[in-house]
């Protein structure tokens, strides 16, 4: 939700990927006349209209390091984002839990 606040205040629009389980969303959005709610997907089909929807992606996954095999499932929806992301060959940046970013297909030249 903390990044749905900045996007906010660059007052840029939004899209919003509701998961199904109403338990895990962040209801936010609701009011804002720049913000478009999608209708609630499951978390992977979710996860690819995100990266589909997206020009450059940025994860933030709770592990220090890739884990083995980050591509098979039960590694969680951030990792399959992730590599959902490097199929699609599109720019990824990956901010790791000590602050460390890695890039991926980003031209940092031309920002």
């Amino acid at each position: 939700m903390q990044l749905y606040y900045v996007a906010m205040s660059l007052k840029t629009d939004i899209t919003i990927h509701p998961p199904l389980v109403d338990a895990y969303r962040a209801w936010c959005g609701k009011w804002d006349m720049n913000t478009t709610i999608l209708q609630p997907k499951s978390y992977f089909a979710r996860d690819r209209d995100i990266v589909n929807d997206a020009e450059v992606m940025v994860g933030l996954p709770k592990q220090s390091f890739e884990p083995d095999r980050s591509w098979e499932k039960g590694n969680g929806g951030t990792w399959y984002t992730i590599n959902y992301t490097r199929d699609q060959e599109k720019p990824l940046a990956i901010v790791w839990p000590n602050g460390h970013i890695t890039y991926e297909r980003w031209n940092l030249e031309a920002l």
